[in-house]
């Protein structure tokens, strides 16, 4: 009997999967029909055939003499092909391949090909692109659909800009070497506005969902190449050539590292970057470094980081750049080699396969390859190079390639155009909001004038000045392309006054507020908006404040804006205006002066909002929105920069420094990370956390086999409800954290965090409506790293909350016991249906070496099993029969977008898209397009479409 249901149990599986094969072709097929490349609609603005390059592929390498070369079989794997490729190359071919700059192969026809090209927030340094918040504040949205769509979106862009393979410029190309993964420990980091923050929890989700909209989800082929950078410890601009970061393996394994984990294992990303700076961790291809720096390795050295942990325990199939010139700085600055020839074999050794710059050229790799130690090395190297190329169809027919057909018409398309302005939404921080002259609260300002004005007629006027207020290239922050547009804060608010009939004044403050100050005492004033803040890249070069290669000094408000917004605001309180200090930075700055100011009644963070930056801020300011993003950096006072030095790579406190980020910092800050305020008015319920039987010993477990966090098992989960009090629709973050037990001062003692946050998401609420959220937990997520780098944990009572780093006290915490007993809530949540991305989920009551139960009940016969089957797959036959006669062979809109209003929007495969709501997109927990899709044939015009907003 055993035996007959066995084979029942093993004819039922492959039947199932044959049908789900069927399922595949099925759904793929549709998806041909629906989105078809060859009936796309073009809603770009024109621009110069320069600025976008060519639109469509140029002749390959295997679309002539040697198609019928092992190379260009596409029956076989990549790699294989990658392999054979590489066998036929001359040493002289080889020698040449090696920098970012890599030299064509004439005898084989293929071109040459530049591996530097940028894409921080939008295709960079390549002509018009479109432009969206800088990394920073796009972070502050914490919202990962939203990351994964500003990655489909700028790769899309640059499919549309570079897909002419045989252009060979520096920032022409499908390699795009970014995301900026690197932890913002220090507030004065002149680059810590490119990452996500000081987190690794955000900097792990931003990193897996921006990979995975820059690299498509297609089975095949990537859309393009994202590369991690940069890894290591990289945080610090002075000396950075040089930079020997003393790091424990401590924080190493819950800091440093945790993002870029995340990046190769849940991402997949395609390529990594080595960093300029040399670790205490790790080992050398060659032995430890030199004594000068400490016995530190140069991460392009760093053997125990490129080979052991990233290619090893990461499993990352892709390829290793340097940083530009980090090569010649592991001989040069960093002294751990001496000569071409040792330092090619270190960094080869270590894992490293491309010099971004000279280092390793033609004329110096051509008699190196010579060596069988390099030879060997090199062909490795090769082969990673060429698989990634195959990757991204460079050797494939150009049909083949679901976005080969891409040129100018799918770069700045309306719909991107209205991502970008709702990404600038998305990423505005409100940070004080006191009450006004009228007892309402200051924002959202009002259109009535002052008294004096009233009583004349007179129409609302509005003041937007300060340093930023004119701003325009300043808002893209660094790492940008040319914006199709630049809405500067004084533009933007002038179209929303200018629509009410009213009138702006803009100044820069360059006169230190005299004109500004004059303009409130003519008693017609209504409002006064103060623009402060920093520049980055896009200011002229001598007013750039943070940028690559500068850091910064002082946390305070440079050239004494400080003085300039308590003038103003003062001279506007007596007036009896309404004052909001809008701050446009990437880094932190010490706003204690402003925050104590009765004078100014709010303060909203805007980062570098990118292209719709000024529109952005203007609905903010007058309620068109409600700013809902949350800060993802601790903001400190100037005290902190006393405190300790921007090289101490300490996360924990210790002699010398009050520990960095919310997790260790023990000082008192001006805002915590997390914080945010919102117009609206949402409640969230203590989360009601369970857990399952055995996680204790699990989390045990898995800490013991090093197992990482994307293969870490669920052992329990944590619901918050939610629900809007306000008379309209709004969204709202809900960020997770987690205490472990003990006293404050005991964890941090034992190296135990003060808090975690475990997970973040975000959701839209309607008015009046509730909403439960649910967090699952991972084992993964209840450890922190030990002086040795070992993942421990903490059994006992742990305490839980929502909102920002600061809220572990009061009515909004919960308590749950981490021990081998299930905690169970007596009332829970109605069950998440479980996607196939999940996590191994740990069987309820059983330990952790329990086998999974088999997903086929032996209670159901076979014939019910078959007919099941056969039912299923009839409805798929009829739902692509009628799929047929409704789309009649016409496409709905191109391969891989939505079709919109008037644009186009990508897909949000296998992550979460949004549901229309009154013809507004809501974040949800619906996967795919569903309801978003529209046939092209449906008799309704473009503008009757309905359009798409992301919530």
């Amino acid at each position: 009997m055993r035996s007959r249901a066995h084979s029942r149990a093993l004819v039922a599986v492959l039947l199932r999967s044959a049908l789900v094969g069927c399922v595949a072709t099925v759904v793929d097929e549709l998806e041909s029909m629906a989105f078809s490349d060859a009936d796309a609609t073009a809603n770009a603005l024109p621009f110069s055939a320069a600025a976008a390059g060519p639109t469509a592929y140029g002749p390959g390498p295997c679309d002539g003499q040697f198609r019928g070369a092992s190379w260009c079989d596409t029956s076989k794997p990549f790699k294989q092909r990658a392999a054979a490729l590489v066998a036929t190359l001359s040493v002289n071919e080889k020698a040449g391949l090696f920098s970012n700059d890599a030299a064509a192969i004439p005898r084989l026809e293929i071109p040459r090909y530049n591996w530097w090209n940028e894409a921080l927030h939008g295709v960079a340094r390549s002509g018009v692109a479109t432009s969206f918040p800088q990394v920073i504040g796009l972070a502050a949205s914490f919202n990962k659909s939203l990351f994964h769509l500003v990655g489909d979106v700028t790769s899309t862009e640059a499919r549309g800009k570079n897909n002419n393979r045989s252009v060979p410029w520096w920032n022409h190309g499908l390699t795009l070497w970014t995301p900026n993964i690197n932890v913002y420990r220090d507030p004065r980091w002149g680059r810590g506005h490119e990452t996500p923050g000081e987190d690794p929890t955000v900097a792990r989700e931003y990193a897996t969902a921006y990979v995975r909209g820059l690299q498509g989800e297609h089975r095949v082929y990537l859309k393009t190449a994202a590369c991690l950078k940069h890894l290591g410890t990289y945080s610090a601009e002075a000396g950075r050539m040089s930079f020997a970061a003393v790091v424990s393996a401590q924080d190493m394994e819950d800091t440093y590292l945790p993002a870029f984990a995340s990046g190769v294992e849940d991402g997949r990303a395609a390529g990594l970057m080595c960093s300029y700076s040399a670790e205490t961790f790790g080992r050398g291809s060659r032995g430890p470094g030199s004594p000068q720096q400490g016995g530190a390795v140069p991460s392009c050295a760093n053997q125990g980081l490129l080979s052991d942990l990233a290619r090893g325990r990461w499993g990352f199939d892709g390829y290793i750049t340097s940083d530009c010139g980090g090569t010649a700085g592991v001989a040069g600055s960093h002294a751990y080699t001496s000569g071409v020839e040792e330092t090619v074999a270190a960094v080869m050794g270590a894992g490293m396969d491309l010099d971004c710059g000279s280092y390793m050229n033609r004329e110096r790799m051509a008699p190196l390859l010579g060596r069988p130690d390099v030879a060997r090395l090199g062909d490795a190297a090769l082969v990673r190079l060429f698989h990634v190329q195959m990757r991204l169809g460079f050797f494939d027919a150009r049909e083949n390639v679901p976005w080969g057909s891409y040129g100018p018409e799918v770069v700045d398309t309306a719909a991107h155009r209205r991502l970008a302005r709702e990404a600038a939404d998305q990423s505005l921080v409100l940070l004080k909001n006191g009450p006004a002259a009228d007892g309402g609260p200051t924002l959202p300002l009002r259109f009535g004038a002052s008294r004096a004005a009233r009583q004349v007629g007179q129409a609302p006027r509005v003041a937007v000045v300060g340093r930023n207020a004119l701003a325009s290239t300043s808002m893209q922050g660094s790492f940008f392309g040319v914006a199709p547009l630049l809405i500067s804060p004084c533009a933007g608010v002038n179209a929303t006054v200018a629509a009410a009939g009213g009138s702006v004044f803009c100044d820069d403050g360059a006169d230190g507020g005299r004109a500004v100050r004059a303009w409130i005492g003519d008693g017609l004033a209504s409002a006064v908006v103060l623009v402060a803040g920093l520049t980055s890249k896009g200011a002229p070069k001598d007013d750039q404040d943070e940028i690559e290669g500068k850091d910064r000094s002082s946390l305070l408000l440079p050239r004494g804006q400080d003085g300039y917004i308590a003038a103003v605001a003062a001279d506007a309180a007596a007036a009896g205006l309404p004052v909001a200090l809008v701050v446009m930075s990437g880094g932190p700055v010490d706003l204690s002066s402003a925050k104590a100011d009765p004078h100014v009644g709010a303060i909203l963070w805007c980062g570098y909002p990118g292209q719709a930056g000024g529109a952005a801020i203007a609905d903010a300011l007058f309620g068109v929105t409600s700013p809902s993003g949350r800060l993802t950096m601790t903001w400190h006072s100037e005290d902190f920069t006393r405190r300790v030095g921007i090289a101490d790579m300490r996360m924990r406190p210790g002699e010398g420094t009050p520990g960095r980020s919310h997790r260790f910092f023990t000082g008192v800050p001006v805002f915590h990370f997390g914080e945010g305020l919102s117009y609206a008015k949402v409640t969230a319920a203590p989360p009601v956390v369970r857990f399952e039987a055995g996680a204790l010993s699990a989390i045990r477990d898995e800490a013991a086999r090093l197992v990482t966090r994307s293969r870490s098992c669920l052992v329990g989960s944590a619901t918050v409800a939610l629900r809007n009090h306000g008379p309209t629709a709004t969204s709202h973050s809900v960020l997770l954290f987690a205490a472990p037990p003990l006293s404050v001062e005991a964890r941090l003692a034992a190296g135990a965090p003060k808090h975690l946050l475990l997970d973040f998401d975000r959701v839209r609420l309607e008015a009046g409506e509730a909403a439960q959220v649910l967090l699952p937990i991972r084992a993964h997520d209840l450890t922190f790293a030990d002086a040795g780098g070992r993942r421990v944990t903490a059994p006992g009572v742990w305490r839980f909350w929502t909102g920002a780093a600061d809220g572990g006290h009061g009515p909004g915490m919960a308590e749950a016991t981490l021990s081998n007993a299930a905690v169970v809530p007596p009332r829970m949540p109605p069950p998440r249906v479980p996607s196939p991305s999940d996590p191994p989920q740990m069987p309820r009551g059983a330990p952790p070496s329990s086998p999974p139960p088999s997903p086929h009940p032996a209670a159901l016969p076979l014939p019910v099993l078959l007919l099941v089957d056969v039912a299923a797959f009839c409805c798929l036959v009829a739902t692509l029969a009628w799929a047929r006669a409704r789309l009649g062979g016409a496409a709905a809109g191109r391969r891989g977008y939505l079709r919109a209003a008037d644009g186009w929007l990508p897909r949000h495969t296998g992550l979460r898209m949004g549901r229309l709501r009154g013809g507004r997109m809501a974040n949800s927990l619906s996967r795919g397009p569903g309801a978003a899709r529209e046939a092209a044939d449906s008799g309704k015009t473009p503008a009757a479409l309905a359009e798409l907003d992301l919530d």
